[in-house]
């Protein structure tokens, strides 16, 4: 299970924390949401205490979302405990130090704050994929400024007109790019196999089924209907099958009907190192060698096709 760490700014927890908390669980993720002391409570070193308790959540795995003045914090931390982590989104992050008229703390809090050009630097090595998401009507902070973080941090900018500071004031409830880009990250390339020479139209069928059911949860999917496409010679097919093995992270094997041809394909996802889950019509013999290989992540055997899109859903979302 995936950890998310959902990290706020000055003004406590915003709206879209308590949405964006609610999505992720739906979908099993082990989202931790630390609540930090707001305005005059904004102090680095006491942040870094409440923090401590959190700091094992933070792994070469996990995610985490920071709005606002939340972006500095992280950042800090993370390179002073050299912590890396896998996916990063900034909400409304800035790294540059400016004043608002009439804010005294707030002034002090972002001096508080600032983070230096060697703690960025070390932050884009210590997050594998960046974004940064920001809008041109953002109340607090200043629009270059803005512009201006996510090309510190070798960020890919996401600009999202009209919602503002994405905090309290902004009324903002929800922010549905954040789920989106954290789905992308969960996207993996699969393979499906299963019997190419023999296929009859039942065959097809399924085979259709499964790449309509695994298209929200892969970036590429390789079928046994592109493979019947294929004009190449025999070598060219096995070399083509062996080299998207290579780019394969799920095989769904359909072993109804199996063919050699598919245990050639199963023994390089085992020598590979690449999980399968096993899919089947009720009623068929799946063989012990491919049973008893070490990779098998799931079997299971359907009747018809609401019962392959109910089980093999499930499955994924525990993912």
């Amino acid at each position: 299970m995936k950890n998310v760490i959902l990290v706020h700014g000055y003004n406590g927890i915003p709206k879209i924390y308590e949405w964006l908390k609610n999505e992720l669980e739906k979908l099993k993720y082990n989202v931790i949401l630390p609540e930090f002391p707001p305005r005059e409570g904004v102090i680095y070193e006491e942040w870094k205490k409440i923090f401590d308790q959190y700091r094992t959540y933070i792994d070469s795995d996990s995610i985490i979302v920071a709005h606002s003045i939340g972006n500095e914090f992280i950042i800090k931390y993370m390179n002073e405990n050299n912590l890396n982590t896998e996916l990063y989104i900034s909400l409304a992050g800035f790294s540059q130090y400016f004043e608002w008229e009439n804010k005294k703390d707030l002034n002090r809090a972002c001096k508080n704050f600032l983070v230096s050009k060697s703690e960025l630097e070390n932050f884009k090595a210590n997050c594998n994929k960046r974004y940064s998401i920001y809008s041109n009507n953002d109340h607090l902070v200043p629009f270059e400024l803005l512009e201006q973080f996510p090309k510190s941090i070798d960020a890919i900018p996401i600009l999202i007109e009209n919602i503002g500071h994405m905090g309290k004031k902004s009324g903002i409830e929800k922010i549905p790019k954040v789920m989106e880009l954290i789905n992308m990250d969960n996207l993996k390339n699969i393979m499906i196999t299963g019997t190419i020479t023999s296929a009859k139209e039942d065959n097809l069928k399924i085979y259709e089924i499964l790449v309509e059911e695994l298209t929200p949860y892969a970036n590429n999917i390789y079928s046994p209907i592109d493979t019947i496409k294929f004009k190449g010679t025999n070598e060219e097919m096995y070399k083509r099958v062996m080299k998207l093995l290579q780019k394969t992270d799920l095989v769904i094997a359909e072993m109804s009907s199996p063919s050699t041809g598919q245990g050639m394909e199963l023994q390089e996802a085992v020598r590979l190192n690449i999980p399968i889950i096993i899919v089947a019509k009720k009623g068929s013999k799946i063989s012990s060698t491919v049973l008893g290989s070490g990779k098998i992540k799931e079997t299971f055997f359907y009747d018809n096709k609401e019962d392959i899109k109910e089980k093999l859903s499930h499955i994924l979302k525990e993912e």
